[in-house]
């Protein structure tokens, strides 16, 4: 038998099997032969014996070797860089691995802030003393813009009582049939559009097609879709956003009283001039209705689905261009196709944040159950009376659950969740807490693992004097200074200023051109200035849709051009501080 390697690195772990059909316990051999034409024999080795040990690949946390001088350096402050909204965990050896210096220091004197904001936590283990069991959760919400999703917290040490977050220790006892809204999307990011309509260039496809020549493309949404979780108490919430490709001018050559065509029905924008863009949507393989608009227009149409007419569990949506508008082709861009549909309570990875859709009806028929007279506190409400309203979250593969309440962005700890065993899996019991109706139940692996960073603080500059500006990436710092001494020489007083230092006063570290912009605005203030040079290449994949290879070191501003380029970058706006 012989078994090639598909191994082209030393690096490379790999594993191999084969099943000897003999009745003979002869020994056996293994013969190795090397890409080099040598040959190494290996063995004899008894049947039904086994010997060594499977090797088991361990990750290597690579950009920590290749920079090991950046762990050795102690910190007493860290940002965190927040991808994900929900509730965070960060555990003491995360702390320890990215240089905080934890000499002489307490868990209690951790804060963590969001600019001048105190972000409530909540201690893990010994508030006093810092060991391998220390760890705090945190409720952080991420940023959703065209350069970055990362958020960054300040975390540091305090010597004033911290904001911590509240414990609610309800008892629950009464469980009621909670369910929430579950949303499906698809919107790959993978085309980026120039002409986009919308604040996004991004989009997931392009339908186009001929003249009386059909395109058909189904997305298959439901994968989640099932008859255990699903509820019949609303209807599913199906919304289609696309975009116009292209703008018509001129009427085409069709009768357009034909009835025939796609969007004869629909009325026409201008006089005469039927709609450039029809399509065709269907539900699980059924016409179910026409969306029809025209130019280089966002469409956004909404439609309700019975839960009961569905025929499969499956939901199949298709969008169909027929190329019937009577022009010569038509061309659409897919944004975003959503569904939204009444869930029970079913944690999905060992994880639920969600929001009770029923919260009128659990407030009215559960909440005021509890012999209340009048209408009583909240404390009151959460606190008291014998039968309390209890959510029950099944799916979980293990016993260690955390839950908080989340409503308006102030968690509370659920102290007492009550942990059952059913088939295999486990269901976790919660307190419906007064007024909150926003709950994030999960196991404590599937908390949420924000990124430890250094903190940087921004340098002061003065800009007293300066004639001429470097904004430069931290890679071209060094570089740089070969131009500043070349304009020194020359008569301009010149100076150079690493760009991170900027975002750190005008955009709190978050990557933003228009933080670029403010600084400029301000510098302008000075009478001296006269030239500003940006140091670093861009690249408009700033998420890494396409290639997690691109970097940006200067992001750009990005402006309409005309009625079709609508996304074309312009670093002139960093200079245009009047407008």
């Amino acid at each position: 038998l012989i078994t090639s390697s598909n191994e082209t690195s030393k690096q490379g772990l790999k594993n191999y099997q084969f099943r000897a059909n003999s009745q003979s316990n002869a020994p056996i051999w293994l013969l190795e032969y090397s890409n080099k034409g040598t040959e190494k024999w290996y063995g004899p080795f008894a049947v039904n014996a086994s010997v060594g040990e499977k090797i088991t690949a361990t990750k290597i946390a690579w950009q920590r070797e290749s920079s090991p001088e950046q762990n050795s350096i102690a910190t007493t402050e860290l940002a965190i860089a927040v991808t994900q909204t929900g509730m965070q965990r960060i555990h003491y050896a995360d702390l320890v691995d990215a240089g905080l210096d934890l000499s002489g220091k307490r868990p209690s004197q951790l804060a963590i802030a969001l600019g001048e904001q105190s972000i409530a936590i909540y201690i893990n283990g010994d508030p006093e003393v810092f060991n391998n069991q220390s760890s705090f959760d945190f409720y952080a919400e991420n940023i959703d813009s065209l350069y970055t999703n990362s958020r960054i917290y300040h975390l540091s040490f305090k010597d004033k009582e911290q904001k911590l977050i509240a414990v609610n220790s309800t008892v629950a006892t009464t469980s009621h049939d909670a369910w929430h809204w579950q949303s499906l999307k698809y919107n790959p990011n993978v085309i980026y559009d120039f002409s986009s309509a919308s604040a996004d260039p991004w989009r997931a496809e392009t339908l186009a097609t001929f003249a009386n020549s059909s395109f058909n493309k189904p997305f298959q949404l439901s994968h989640v879709l099932d008859n255990s979780s699903m509820t019949t108490d609303s209807n599913i919430q199906l919304r289609v956003k696309l975009s116009g490709a292209i703008d018509y001018q001129q009427p085409p050559e069709i009768n357009p009283t034909d009835e025939n065509r796609c969007g004869a029905n629909a009325p026409d924008l201008f006089l005469g001039m039927p709609n450039d863009h029809c399509l065709q949507l269907t539900v699980n393989d059924h016409q179910y209705a026409e969306i029809v608009f025209d130019g280089l227009r966002n469409n956004n149409s909404q439609y309700s689905i019975d839960v009961n007419d569905l025929e499969q569990e499956l939901l199949l949506v298709g969008l169909d261009l027929p190329g019937q508008t009577g022009y010569d082709y038509d061309i659409v861009n897919i944004e975003e196709i959503s569904i939204k549909y009444p869930r029970q309570l079913y944690a999905k990875n060992n994880l639920l944040d969600f929001s009770i859709a029923n919260s009128k009806t659990f407030e009215s028929d559960i909440i005021y159950e509890a012999n209340f007279e009048s209408n009583p506190s909240n404390d009151e409400i959460t606190n008291q009376g014998n039968n309390k309203a209890a959510l029950v979250i099944k799916g979980f593969s293990n016993e260690n659950i955390v839950a908080y309440a989340l409503d308006r962005n102030h968690p509370k700890r659920i102290a007492f969740v009550a942990i059952t065993e059913s088939m295999g899996q486990f269901n976790a019991k919660i307190p419906a807490i007064a007024n909150s109706h926003h709950y994030w139940v999960s196991t404590e692996e599937a908390m949420l693992k924000p990124q430890l960073q250094a903190w940087k603080q921004g340098s002061e500059f003065n800009p007293e004097g300066v004639e001429y500006i470097i904004i430069a990436h931290e890679d071209f710092i060094q570089g740089s200074q070969r131009i500043k001494a070349h304009h020194q020489a020359h008569g301009l007083n010149t100076a150079i200023i690493n760009v991170n230092d900027i975002y750190a006063k005008y955009s709190a570290s978050v990557i933003d051109p228009y933080a670029i912009k403010a600084f400029i605005a301000e510098l302008s203030k000075n009478n001296s200035l006269k030239y500003i040079l940006l140091v670093g290449s861009d690249n408009y994949d700033y998420k890494g849709y396409l290639s997690d290879t691109h970097f940006s070191h200067i992001p750009s501003i990005y402006t309409a051009i005309d009625d079709v380029v609508r996304h074309a970058p312009a670093d002139s706006l960093y200079a245009d501080i009047d407008a």
